[in-house]
C-alpha cells in the first residue's frame, strides 16, 4: 500500500480549503467568492495551515480524477490536447469525430470559442494558479521558519510554473495572473508568449534553490516538487521555446541528479506499483493516485471495452480510447513500448478486435478498483526518458548529427528491444533526419502522455499532419481560441488571431 497518507486522510479536507480560499472560475477567473470564516489573510499562520494548503494546491492538479492533469474528463489536458493529434481520439460514440460536439470539434480543427471541453480547460488551468498565487502570496506574513516559508513558496512557484506552461503552449497570449488579490475594476493583463515564458523562467529559477534534492519515494510527501522536477518544468519550457542550448544545458543537470534513472521495465513504469522505487526513479513530476473513489487513475476505464476480461477479473470499461492504426503500424512490432496498444480483446460476447486502430492500455489493471472504475496507477507528467530525448534533439538543433544525441536516443530505446537494437550516427545524414526520427522516438515512448501536441508544433508538422489526415487545419490553430466568457469578462483579452 502507498505511503500516501497525507493525501489519503487530509485530501478531501484541504481540497474544500482550496474551493474555499481560491478563485472559483466556473463562469470565469475574475469571479471571486467571499468566505467570512476563513480567508488567507486568517489561515496561513502556521506549517499546519502551509501543509493544508500546499496539498489543496496540488489537488487542483487532479481534482475527483477529472481534472487538469488527470489523464481523463473534459477538463483535462489529455484530451484536449492530444485529441487533434496524429496519435489518439476518442470514440465515435463518445461523439469523438462528430463534428458537432465539443470533443468532434477538436478532432476536426473546428473550434471556436464557445467549445466547453475548451472552456473548462482554461478555467481549471486558472483555477490552480489562484490556489498557487493564495500560497505565495500569504506564505511570507506567517509565523514559521524562513526556511519552511522558502520551500514551500518554491514548490507554490513550481506548480504555478507548471499550469503557465500548458498555459502557454495551449493559448500563447494568455492573461497574467500573479496575484491573488483582484484590485476592484482591475483586470489580468494579456501579456505575449514571450513575456509568458519569461515570467514561467523566473518563477523556476526562484524556486529551484529552495527545493530539495531528494524526490520522496517511499515518502508521504512522494509526488511534491523537488528540485528535479522543478528543472524538468524549466527544461521542457526551454525546449518548447527552441532555447536550445538552455534546454540541453538543463536537462543535463537532471541526467546527472542521482536521484533519478531509467527504469529496466518499461510497461511497468505505468504499473500499480509505479510510485515504488525502480520505476519511481524516473518520474520527475507526477501526480499520485490512490485506488479510492475520487482519488483515483480513470485511464483504465476509460480505455478498456465493457466487461473486457482481465488478469484481475472483468473491467466494466467505456471503451473511448483509441489510437489511429497508422500509429500503432509505425511501431517495429519487436518494440516492447508497443505491449501498451493492442488490437483485440474479451468480452463476455466474444472478441473484440480492430485493423484500423488499437486501444491504449499502457496502464495496468489495479487489482483494487475502487467502484470499479479508480486505479492506485500514478501518472506520470515528466518523465527522464522525455528528458533524456529533449537533451538529444537540442544537441542536434546545435550542432546536427552527433555522437551524443545518439547515445540518448539509444539509453532510451535499450529497454524497448531484446536484443537491443540501437540506431547508428551514420543512419542520419543531416539534421533534418535525425530530427524527424527524435520525433517519431518521442511518440513511441511518450504516446498519450499528454506530449504529443507541443512535440507537434515544436517540430513544424501539427498542421502539416493534420492536412495530411484530411482536416482543413490552418497555421493559426496552434493556439487554442480564448473562452467567450472570458472575453466578456476581461476588456483586456483579445481573441487569437483566426477565430
Amino acid at each position: 500500500m502507498k505511503k500516501l497518507t497525507y493525501i489519503n486522510k487530509t485530501y478531501k479536507v484541504c481540497f474544500a480549503l482550496f474551493l474555499a480560499l481560491s478563485i472559483s472560475s466556473c463562469e470565469s477567473l475574475l469571479e471571486e467568492e467571499v468566505y467570512d470564516a476563513l480567508t488567507p489573510n486568517n489561515f496561513y499562520k502556521t506549517e499546519a495551515d502551509i501543509e493544508a494548503g500546499l496539498i489543496s494546491a496540488y489537488a487542483s492538479l487532479k481534482a475527483g480524477g477529472w481534472s487538469l492533469f488527470s489523464p481523463a474528463g473534459n477538463s483535462a489536458n489529455f484530451y484536449v490536447t492530444e485529441q487533434s493529434t496524429d496519435i489518439f481520439f476518442l470514440n465515435e460514440k463518445w461523439g469523438g469525430t462528430n463534428p458537432s460536439t465539443p470533443q468532434g470539434q477538436l478532432y476536426h480543427f473546428l473550434v471556436n470559442s464557445g467549445n466547453s471541453w475548451i472552456s473548462s480547460n482554461y478555467n481549471s488551468a486558472y483555477r490552480a494558479v489562484a490556489a498557487a498565487n493564495v500560497l505565495i502570496d500569504n506564505i511570507p506574513s506567517s509565523e514559521v521558519d524562513e526556511a519552511v516559508k522558502n520551500k514551500a513558496i518554491a514548490e507554490a512557484k513550481s506548480l504555478r510554473a507548471l499550469v503557465y506552461s500548458h498555459i502557454l503552449n495551449n493559448w500563447g497570449n494568455a492573461p497574467l495572473v500573479s496575484e491573488f488579490k483582484v484590485t476592484p475594476g482591475a483586470y489580468p493583463e494579456q501579456v505575449t508568449p514571450e513575456k509568458l515564458a519569461e515570467f514561467i523562467e523566473n518563477d523556476l529559477l526562484d524556486a529551484i534553490p529552495d527545493l530539495p534534492d531528494e524526490n520522496y519515494i517511499g515518502s508521504a510527501k512522494y509526488g511534491r516538487f523537488s528540485k528535479g522536477g522543478a528543472q524538468a518544468v524549466l527544461a521542457k519550457l526551454y525546449l518548447n521555446t527552441k532555447q536550445w542550448q538552455k534546454a540541453a544545458d538543463m536537462c543535463q543537470s537532471i541526467i546527472n541528479n542521482s536521484n533519478y534513472a531509467l527504469h529496466s521495465d518499461y510497461m511497468e513504469i505505468f504499473s500499480v506499483n509505479n510510485h515504488q522505487q525502480g520505476p519511481a526513479n524516473e518520474n520527475l513530476v507526477v501526480l499520485n493516485m490512490i485506488a479510492e473513489v475520487g482519488l483515483g487513475n480513470l485511464f483504465q476505464v476509460h480505455a478498456y471495452g465493457w466487461t473486457h476480461k482481465t488478469e484481475v477479473g472483468p473491467i466494466l470499461g467505456w471503451g473511448g480510447y483509441f489510437v489511429h492504426g497508422d500509429f500503432y503500424n509505425s511501431f517495429d512490432p519487436d518494440d516492447v513500448r508497443r505491449e501498451g496498444l493492442i488490437t483485440s480483446y474479451e468480452t463476455d460476447w466474444g472478441v473484440e478486435s480492430y485493423d484500423d486502430r488499437a486501444v491504449p492500455v499502457k496502464y495496468a489493471h489495479d487489482p483494487n478498483y475502487a467502484g470499479s472504475q479508480y486505479a492506485g496507477n500514478d501518472v506520470p507528467l515528466i518523465r527522464l526518458a522525455d528528458i533524456y530525448l529533449a537533451r538529444a534533439e537540442a544537441l542536434n538543433e546545435i550542432s546536427g548529427p552527433n555522437q551524443e544525441s545518439i547515445d540518448l536516443i539509444n539509453a532510451v530505446r535499450e529497454r524497448a528491444f531484446e536484443p537491443d537494437r540501437p540506431v547508428l550516427l551514420a543512419d542520419f545524414g543531416s539534421k533534418e533526419e535525425l530530427r524527424d526520427h527524435i520525433l517519431a522516438e518521442r511518440g513511441w515512448e511518450l504516446y498519450i502522455e499528454g506530449h504529443r501536441r507541443e512535440d507537434l508544433i515544436r517540430h513544424g508538422k501539427y498542421i502539416s499532419s493534420a492536412i495530411q489526415r484530411g482536416h482543413d487545419a490552418k497555421d493559426f490553430h496552434k493556439y487554442l481560441p480564448f473562452p467567450i466568457g472570458e472575453l466578456d469578462a476581461n476588456p483586456n483579452l483579445v481573441q487569437n488571431l483566426g477565430y
